[in-house]
């Protein structure tokens, strides 16, 4: 694409934002406008940005090309107006937003109202196209295939979140702008070498918990809720380059579901067998298909708090999602190179983790005595297999 104007690309001080405004710098040739809150420094930012360059080979002096500029309150959005003007701003990438489950003022503010201000600066200034990003969860719990349309009529949702993000679709569907809805799975680390830039969330907040949780003493027997459903992950790498894609297409008035294929993606089991097995490494396992199975009376007291603290996860990770992907399949067709989810990337991802965390050194170091090499397994599902 033509170097004809910059891209205003927010939430450059979270994960997603990062990945695309250096996925732009590095392939893309443009200008890239950032806004920051008051809590971020330009300097923290920059130097952030940096390091994703390097990650992605790119040369340093790119940076020269990311203008960080101050975010000013959602109510007072429009003093971003003579920016564009500047700058010369022809697209928005929104990758901001609030993730906060349950906090629908938090929500309202982060998502909803932020969005709309976004777009009537997009208005004012007659950009070329605006993108979105959304989550391919935004439908809610629902039993059939999610198709790359805006999402209809009430939804089972179990977190706020998803209602907000499904809103927010309609707003900028509605706007009038030419748009792009990027709906990404649960975006983990590099499928090469498990780096990952992100806070905390979906995979790695389970991961977390299960850090903290599980790390202060050995379990002898652990009670797991793994069913044999595909886990719907991505890496952060695929998302870059489908980002990419989608801006070169530069087809408006668009879905896509960044997500991986069914047949090559890990399932919750092989999740909690990569676990139990590296880390864990317990006498006994017992494996369930839902939590509603599990015998709470036997659960190790850091177990039910394991479980409590991860009950919206769990819940969104054990569902059996099906997605429509005709978007995606188009730019694999027409050259992306996407490299999907699988039980040996994931795996990287878990290593780099394990690695990383001093609390799960220390757990191996101190319990090599009783680390089981071949736990027993029982099949506690509806049907077992």
């Amino acid at each position: 694409m033509a170097n004809d104007g910059a891209v205003l690309v927010t939430g450059v001080s979270g994960f997603l934002g990062r990945l695309v405004a250096a996925s732009l710098l590095a392939n893309e040739g443009v200008e890239v406008v950032l806004p920051i809150r008051e809590k971020h420094t330009a300097a923290n930012v920059a130097a952030a940005l940096a390091v994703e360059l390097e990650a992605l080979g790119a040369r340093p002096e790119l940076l020269e090309r990311a203008h960080i500029v101050s975010l000013p309150p959602i109510p007072e959005i429009e003093r971003l107006l003579p920016l564009f003007r500047q700058y010369e701003i022809r697209e928005i990438a929104h990758c901001a937003g609030c993730l906060s489950y349950y906090n629908a003022a938090k929500l309202q503010a982060g998502n909803v109202d932020f969005t709309r201000g976004l777009l009537q600066l997009g208005e004012r200034s007659s950009i070329r196209r605006f993108f979105y990003l959304s989550t391919a969860f935004a439908s809610g719990l629902v039993d059939r295939t999610v198709r790359e349309t805006l999402h209809e009529g009430d939804r089972s949702d179990p977190t706020e979140y998803m209602r907000s993000k499904r809103e927010t679709e309609w707003l900028v569907a509605r706007s009038g702008l030419p748009y792009v809805i990027v709906r990404p799975a649960i975006v983990i680390g590099d499928s090469r070498d498990g780096r990952y830039i992100g806070k905390p969330y979906g995979l790695y907040q389970l991961w977390n918990a299960a850090e903290k949780f599980g790390s202060q003493r050995y379990l002898p027997v652990v009670y797991a809720i793994a069913p044999r459903v595909p886990l719907q992950v991505v890496h952060q790498n695929a998302f870059q380059q489908s980002f990419l894609a989608l801006r070169r297409q530069q087809a408006n008035n668009v879905i896509a579901h960044i997500v991986g294929r069914e047949e090559t993606l890990p399932t919750v089991r092989d999740l909690w067998d990569l676990w139990l097995h590296n880390w864990a490494r317990p006498e006994e396992i017992y494996y369930y298909d839902r939590l509603d199975d599990v015998p709470v009376d036997k659960l190790d007291q850091d177990e039910r708090l394991l479980v409590e603290f991860a009950a919206a996860n769990i819940e969104i990770s054990t569902h059996h999602w099906r997605f429509e992907t005709n978007t995606l399949d188009g730019l694999r067709r027409g050259g992306l190179a996407f490299d999907d989810a699988t039980v040996d990337s994931v795996e990287t991802c878990q290593r780099r983790f394990m690695a990383e965390s001093d609390r799960i050194q220390e757990f191996l170091a101190m319990h090599s005595d009783k680390l089981s090499h071949q736990p027993k397994i029982v099949e506690s599902y509806a049907t077992a297999e």
